[in-house]
């Protein structure tokens, strides 16, 4: 599992792409949080410098970093409705699930 996981920091995927699988794993944190974790735990382990993630995100191509401007996006749009909760959903299309996979 160790080796799986290396590979997947190596890709560059962003931190919440490399927490998100690892769910159980990190309980009470974000999948950004533990994708930092994880990617600190791996350079850790190899005595080398953390390096920053950069570029785009060759999994979610970036998405999940504008989740707070998606966000607002939302709550600009409900105006004035009265409401205590809202369910969001998500669909992923064919090629984002197939490079997960790849994975």
């Amino acid at each position: 599992m160790e080796d799986a996981v290396r590979r997947v920091v190596r890709r560059g995927l962003c931190d919440r792409c490399i927490g998100r699988p690892f769910g159980r794993a990190g309980h009470g944190m974000t999948n950004e949080e533990r994708g930092r974790a994880i990617r600190f735990y791996v350079y850790g382990v190899e005595g080398v410098e953390v390096p920053a993630a950069t570029g785009e995100c060759p999994l979610c191509g970036g998405i999940l970093s504008d989740l707070d401007r998606y966000a607002d996006l939302v709550v600009g749009t409900m105006g004035n409705l009265d409401f205590s909760t809202f369910m969001v959903g998500s669909r992923f299309d064919d090629e984002l699930i197939a490079r997960e996979r790849a994975l």
